[in-house]
């Protein structure tokens, strides 16, 4: 199979530059996409649907974005309290994105390598 020597540069939010990415590279046997089952968030596992054992979590690395996580982030626009609207200006504002996005029993979109030794675990599944 005949691989780009350089790949062209990628743009959009994330699932647009995976899905470019894919269509760039075409079909690929290092990598196989699948759904699997979330077993546990701390430690956090995962089942391929129809295994009977789940993967340990040295084996697994999280999109952040699935996870609790805190980001910085700049708010300019209008916001309504209580029927009141007023201008909402705020910078270097801290949001922290809280426990129970992802639960057990929760599908996850996975990427394996090859080998079966990685497993990316890129979002929910909804």
């Amino acid at each position: 199979m005949s691989r780009p020597t350089q790949m062209n540069r990628l743009e959009g939010n994330g699932a647009s530059r995976i899905i470019q990415m894919m269509k760039q590279i075409g079909y690929n046997e290092e990598v196989k996409f699948h759904i699997t089952e979330v077993r546990s968030v701390v430690p956090f596992s995962i089942r391929l649907i129809g295994d009977d054992f789940d993967i340990p979590d040295e084996m697994i690395f999280i999109n952040q974005s699935i996870l609790p996580h805190v980001r910085k982030v700049d708010l300019n626009g209008t916001a309504t309290f209580n029927g009141v609207t007023d201008t909402l200006n705020a910078t270097d504002m801290q949001v922290t994105f809280k426990d129970d996005y992802i639960k057990p029993g929760d599908e996850v979109f996975t990427i394996e390598t090859h080998d079966g030794q990685r497993f990316w675990v890129i979002d929910k599944v909804v």
